[in-house]
């Protein structure tokens, strides 16, 4: 059994999980955004907001509560701020298991399940009829000729989408 596993099981410790992933997502979101600036000092970042290094340097550090409103005035002397996406409780431990990216609660849906269709034109160039193919069918999908390529949606699991037609169809 992990570390994790451990604090896991122990009552409330699937809340403290949530929280020091939360604490560690902010931390990295604000190195990444000191690391992409134009700022190069923790001492400009101090001038730039009117607070002290110290002060500073205890936000970088993670030392204490630091507040919603304390993180968006540092993102923003740096030019930047934060979008938080919403996932399910436990999804980031999930994900990371599976080697993939947490899915957003909004997009969650992608990943449940994947719908080819055929389709084919009538003499005036309009769909005439389509049909789904079955999931057992798909490895047909390999000899497609494309029109058009798109990217999977972000977070999902799907690969890319091609849009064309079978080879011999």
């Amino acid at each position: 059994m992990s570390l994790y596993d451990r604090v896991e099981s122990k009552p409330g410790g699937k809340a403290a999980l949530a929280a020091a992933r939360l604490r560690r997502e902010v931390l990295v979101a604000l190195h990444e955004a000191f690391a992409a600036s134009d700022v190069h000092t923790q001492s400009e970042v101090a001038e730039r907001l009117n607070v002290r290094k110290s002060a500073v340097s205890q936000v970088f550090r993670g030392d204490g509560n630091l507040r919603i409103n304390t993180l968006a005035d540092y993102l923003f002397a740096l030019g930047f701020e934060l979008n938080i996406q919403l996932v399910v409780a436990g999804e980031p431990r999930r994900a990371e298991l599976e080697g993939r990216t947490a899915v957003p609660v909004g997009t969650a849906w992608n990943t449940a399940f994947s719908i080819v269709f055929t389709a084919t034109a009538d003499q005036y160039g309009l769909v005439g009829r389509y049909t789904s193919i079955q999931p057992v069918q798909m490895w047909l999908f390999a000899q497609v000729e494309p029109y058009k390529e798109f990217d999977p949606l972000p977070n999902s699991t799907s690969g890319k989408i091609i849009v064309g037609k079978l080879a011999g169809e």
